[in-house]
């Protein structure tokens, strides 16, 4: 962790360059209490932080997001919007969950007002004696197994990668209770660390599956979340065994669908379990559980078998739609080679099913993405009882299967969009000379998820594409706090000779370039970034930009089947030793080839596009992408939502870890938020799971109630409303059906 001192307080960066800021007023160095201290008497939390600052200040500023203060009587848990609070003199620990955890120490008493800005104040009646420590929880991975390539090995290694969790609480559905799997090496003699087996809770499950690795991995998060032995038994039926009780859970493909269904049904209520325990807090749908006939304090003090048991008896299909859509489903080739890959997977918590597809000519693919734009959301999320994969996005309960989070139909109902109606006239410019290599994309079968992530063989529309090589890399990165952010912005135009051709009008890429330089500086000292522009480079120069070590490449230009052009000629990034651009975003026609090498040469993920992209539209891209970046998105939601403003939106996709996030906000993890302009202002808001924050909570924007992360809650608005929502959101809208920033529409009202 880096400490630095600003103008205007202190920065910290972790070592994956995460960034916050505290202001300071009045700060004078001083030898005061640690916050460890505070720690020491803590519950929650980390032991001790890894950087500590101490003095006295009169005044703190601090990020927007979940505030509480802890006291030695009492623990107040202050929301987004939480006004102004005198604390009474005593002992307090504030923890503020942002992307780089902040906790401050102090003794006496405190003022908690929330400014204009949306930023948290504590004020303090006379200069206060003040602790501050900062804390990232990056998991090095330090522990390992190796096991047999056998499935009995395999199951040997899901047995373990709860281990490093000894939480058996329902805290730990915190995600700071949750820690990340051990990695696994597959291969040699059975090797475990003594500290492992020693660490690892009894939690009394046994999971029985067949000897399969189709039956392993599609298991993995259930077995992960309960801590569950697992055991291979030729020509057994999957089951849970656990307090004399035996749960079926059927054979492939039902098992993927049951599985998934009841780490679901068990992660969720345990959420709500937790409030019976000292650190719960509040929750929106903790009336769930009156419906239900369950009792929070006596499940805080059950075991993790009994817990399963009480919600295996209840009818959870009853409230399933009062909790949040998953927030992530992964569809895994079932190979030992992908057996050392799954713990990156595990420690994001997400399903993981089989994957299936159907070839895709082209006329389906124009049919498919013309139908592909914004719409709201469907309200409520989906059912206990998940739909067949394959069956499209949806859920199955009494009345069958019901429409996907984007209010369409499940896939192989008809699409009215003709294909013919794709703007293909001669006038368009388009960012390639020559035709460009073409990939032979499918149609995946998609399972109850926000998000979709794909590590198989095939090239699939609507998911994310990843390979092992991007989990590994992800590593990389680790352990450069001391350096500041790096984003290049790359554009190379037809206005040097070797690209100069009849139709090279690029006014639209300068516009792109500019726009996108003009965000990535709006936030880079906040951000501790440098941004570089690279203009016309020659193909040695684009070589050594991928090699140098950038955060971020911003490619603008073209591509055709030799690579992306430059100033004398194209580069291949095959012909790259290495790539170590952590992640890119290359805006030229038919990129997947050039973006899938970077990943298997050294990056974690990027924006590519699979067909022709003309220049005015890959531009509106290109620059909603790159602030969406700057603001804290993920990869995947940053392409997603750019690309939506098109006609053919399904034209742009990503390779390589679709859920990494380069930078962040204050508010931790943007929204989605859809408003709808007729009479009022309807106004739907999701909140995000972001990298392994499953089971975390915030505080509804529209209601000052708390929701779980993932949850949706809409409110009508007068304009008076929506512009002061609008005033402190710092994500895109999407406004009717076009994606807006909040700046633009209250500009208009």
């Amino acid at each position: 962790m880096e400490l630095d001192r600003t103008d205007g307080g202190f920065r910290a960066v972790d070592d994956r360059k995460k960034t916050v800021e505290i202001d300071t007023e009045g700060w004078v160095d001083g030898d005061v209490p640690s916050v460890n201290v505070g720690l020491a008497a803590s519950e929650l939390g980390p032991a001790s932080v890894e950087t500590t600052v101490s003095g006295t200040v009169d005044r703190l500023g601090l990020p927007s997001v979940h505030l509480v203060a802890e006291g030695t009587e009492e623990t107040r848990d202050f929301g987004y919007f939480g006004g102004r609070d005198c604390l009474q003199s005593g002992e307090w620990l504030f923890r503020i969950a942002a992307s780089v955890s902040v906790f401050v120490y102090t003794r006496g008493g405190v003022e908690v007002r929330e400014t204009e800005s949306g930023r948290y104040e504590l004020s303090f009646p006379e200069s206060a004696p003040v602790s501050l420590g900062f804390y990232s929880g990056t998991d090095r991975g330090n522990t390992s197994v190796t096991v047999p390539r056998t499935p009995g090995g395999v199951a040997t290694a899901l047995s373990l990668a709860s281990g490093t969790t000894t939480d058996t609480s329902p805290d730990r559905t915190w995600p700071t209770r949750r820690e990340g799997p051990p990695s696994i090496r597959v291969g040699g003699e059975r090797q475990v660390p003594d500290s492992l087996l020693d660490r690892r809770p009894d939690t009394g499950i046994e999971l029985v599956v067949p000897p399969d690795l189709r039956y392993l991995f599609t298991a993995a998060p259930l077995a992960y979340y309960l801590g569950a032995d697992v055991r291979t038994v030729p020509d057994a039926t999957a089951r849970l065994a656990f307090d004399d009780s035996v749960e079926p859970l059927g054979t492939l493909p039902v098992f993927q669908r049951r599985t998934a269904s009841v780490l679901r049904r068990v992660f969720w209520l345990d959420c709500v379990a937790r409030s019976g325990g000292p650190h719960g807090g509040e929750l929106a749908v903790a009336d769930t559980f009156d419906g239900l006939g369950l009792d929070a304090d006596r499940l805080y003090e059950a075991s993790v078998a009994e817990r399963l048991r009480t919600y295996l008896d209840v009818p959870f299909d009853a409230v399933s739609d009062r909790f949040p859509e998953w927030h992530l489903a992964v569809y895994v080739e079932p190979t030992y080679d992908h057996v050392e890959t799954l713990p990156h997977l595990l420690a994001n918590l997400p399903h993981v099913f089989l994957p299936t597809a159907e070839p895709m000519d082209k006329p389906e693919f124009l049919q498919r993405t013309m139908a592909d734009g914004f719409s709201e959301p469907a309200q409520g999320a989906t059912g206990d009882d998940t739909a067949a994969v394959g069956g499209g996005v949806g859920t199955v309960g009494e009345h069958g299967v019901t429409a996907d989070n984007n209010g369409a139909t499940a896939r192989g109902d008809t699409q009215t969009a003709a294909a013919d109606s794709v703007d293909t006239s001669e006038d368009t410019t388009y960012r390639v000379r020559r035709e460009v290599s073409s990939v032979d994309l499918v149609d995946p079968e998609l399972g109850p998820a926000r998000n979709h992530g794909w590590l198989a063989d095939d090239i699939p529309i609507d998911v994310f594409k990843s390979f092992p090589e991007a989990y590994e890399n992800r590593d990389r990165y680790v352990g450069e706090e001391d350096t500041p952010m790096s984003v290049v912005a790359v554009v190379v135009d037809r206005d040097t000779p070797m690209l100069a051709a009849p139709d090279g009008d690029d006014a639209a890429m300068r516009d792109e370039h500019d726009a996108a330089i003009a965000h990535y500086r709006e936030r880079a000292p906040r951000l501790n970034a440098e941004v570089e522009i690279a203009e016309n480079v020659t193909t040695a120069e684009l070589a050594r930009i991928f090699e140098a070590g950038h955060d971020l490449v911003h490619y603008i230009g073209h591509r055709d089947d030799d690579g992306l052009e430059c100033a004398d000629g194209a580069l291949s990034t095959d012909s790259l030793a290495e790539s170590n651009a952590r992640t890119f975003f290359l805006n030229a026609c038919g990129s997947y080839p050039e973006g899938e090498q970077l990943i298997r040469k050294g990056s974690v993920a990027g924006g590519v596009t699979f067909e022709k992209v003309g220049d005015e539209e890959a531009a509106q891209v290109g620059t909603a992408f790159a602030r969406m970046m700057m603001h804290g998105f993920s990869m995947e939601r940053a392409v997603k939502k750019a690309r939506k403003q098109l006609t053919t939106p399904k034209d742009y996709a990503v390779v390589g870890d679709g859920t990494y996030v380069l930078t962040q906000t204050d508010t931790l993890v943007p929204p989605d938020v859809w408003i709808s302009p007729e009479n009022r202002y309807y106004t739907t808001v999701v909140s995000q799971a972001g990298l392994r924050m499953a089971g975390a909570r915030t505080i509804g924007e529209l209601d000052d109630q708390y929701r779980l992360i993932g949850g949706q809650v809409s409110a009508d608005m007068s304009k008076a409303e929506l512009g002061e929502y609008l005033s402190v959101l710092d994500s895109p809208v999407v406004f009717g059906r076009e994606l807006r920033w909040p700046e633009e529409l209250i500009s208009e009202f």
